[in-house]
């Protein structure tokens, strides 16, 4: 055999003179086409000042001294064109577009251009080095997964139910939160405060859709943090089932406890279908929080099955006052019935119960009608009305804002009106018919 079989580069023969000859002649051929590159691949005829070592890729339809070479690498050497037959699968950068180029059935192409599948790759890092672990590795600003005219979707795949298909999110690779199928087929979300401890925020029943969180959930409403360190929250779901809101103290000065919503309590069994709203505490006039748990206000709405608390309709509970500042209207009213312990208290509230004077009387204005300030202490009550609100949240300096204004008035007690006058009216009866027995003698 007189040459190589893939680069068939000369071989020196045995007892061959001039050994330097064949030797060289197999450098000058290596030189020519390894690492290969070349100055253009569009002449057809030979450059009028080449350069020691230049090299070109012959156009097609080839004139001159290169005639029948198209295709074909030469290299300007010793002052003369030497000529090389590439093989199938040769790599050439072409200096000229800065572009590589591949000999595919005997014609160069663009290597980009062609057509590419690569199967069963163990492994790819794109500017970076990969691990078991992470066989896909890449390190840039960003990564683009594109649409190929329609829509695009990314996959994650696991083998089973209990196995994880998940993303992670990482400071310095330390996961921070991760979501998706984490151990079971519900969609999930957790976060961790130190990339080993993950913990549930939400989770997605796969069937029903049911949104769930933990027992410790709660949901900062804004990013307003008053001088007691106390934020807005959201509970939902905890020791106490259904929705609770809270309102901080320095939040215009609400009360803490604002809001309850209750469903099914499973731990007294109780089966109550709508809500309860609970407030707990108050405002004086310096809007300073009255939180005592001793005043507790609550208003059940729905029906109830098991307990006489949440009957039918509404339910308004409270160990104070409870007023309503406009009309209320009911098919009938159940009160506690105050009643009076003597007729003359029952006929001096009935005397003290007097329209206003002229100038004072205003048909008009109910408010301005009965006379207040001569009805008897028993049916008289006393209640703050809210003359003006506001909400101000200005709380830089750590004062307390005003928040509203009251006025104190005076309101008749209706359940005890009731009980005055069917005292008088008893006692009116009962003259009338000793009369009556009179005039018939």
């Amino acid at each position: 055999m007189e040459n190589s079989n893939n680069l068939s580069l000369p071989y020196i023969a045995p007892a061959q003179a001039q050994k330097h000859v064949t030797h060289n002649e197999a450098i000058r051929m290596l030189d020519t086409i390894v690492m290969l590159s070349v100055k253009s691949q569009i002449l057809g005829t030979p450059p009028n000042t080449p350069m020691e070592g230049d090299r070109y890729i012959i156009a097609d339809s080839p004139q001159g001294i290169w005639v029948d070479n198209g295709g074909n690498i030469v290299t300007w050497v010793d002052n003369t064109w030497a000529f090389t037959v590439p093989q199938e699968g040769w790599l050439c950068s072409n200096e000229a577009d800065k572009k590589l180029i591949v000999l595919s059935n005997n014609n160069w192409k663009d290597a980009e251009s062609l057509p590419t599948q690569i199967d069963n790759i163990s492994a790819i890092g794109i500017n970076t080095t990969i691990d078991q672990n992470n066989r896909l590795s890449i390190s840039a600003d960003s990564t683009l997964l594109s649409h190929e005219g329609a829509g695009h979707r990314l996959a994650l795949n696991k083998y089973s139910i209990s196995d994880t298909a998940s993303l992670i999110f990482q400071t310095n690779y330390s996961g921070k939160a991760e979501f998706g199928l984490i151990g079971s087929d519900d969609f999930s979300i957790k976060v961790s405060p130190d990339g080993s401890n993950f913990i549930e925020a939400i989770s997605i029943d796969k069937t029903s859709a049911e949104v769930k969180l933990p027992s410790s959930a709660r949901v900062i409403l804004g990013d307003y943090k008053g001088p007691t360190d106390i934020y807005d929250k959201l509970y939902i779901g905890g020791d106490n089932p259904g929705i609770r809101m809270e309102m901080s103290r320095e939040w215009g000065g609400f009360a803490a406890d604002l809001f309850n919503l209750k469903v099914h309590k499973a731990s007294t069994g109780e089966n109550f279908n709508g809500a309860k709203i609970g407030f707990v505490g108050g405002l004086n006039d310096d809007s300073e929080i009255l939180g005592d748990i001793d005043v507790i206000n609550y208003i059940y709405f729905g029906v109830g099955k098991d307990s006489s608390y949440y009957n039918n309709g509404l339910r308004i509970y409270s160990n104070n006052n409870v007023w309503c500042t406009a009309d209320l209207s009911a098919a009938s009213f159940t009160d506690r019935t105050p009643y009076p312990k003597t007729l003359q208290l029952a006929y001096d509230c009935v005397n003290s119960m007097q329209r206003l004077p002229e100038g004072e009387y205003n048909e008009k204005d109910k408010d301005l009608q009965l006379d207040h300030k001569i009805l008897h202490p028993y049916l008289a009550t006393t209640y703050e009305d809210v003359e003006k609100f506001t909400l101000d949240r200005k709380m830089d300096n750590n004062e307390n804002i005003k928040a509203h204004t009251t006025i104190t008035k005076t309101a008749r007690d209706l359940s005890a009106t009731v009980s005055v006058q069917n005292e008088v009216i008893k006692d009116l009866i009962q003259r009338i018919s000793a009369l009556e027995k009179q005039s018939t003698y």
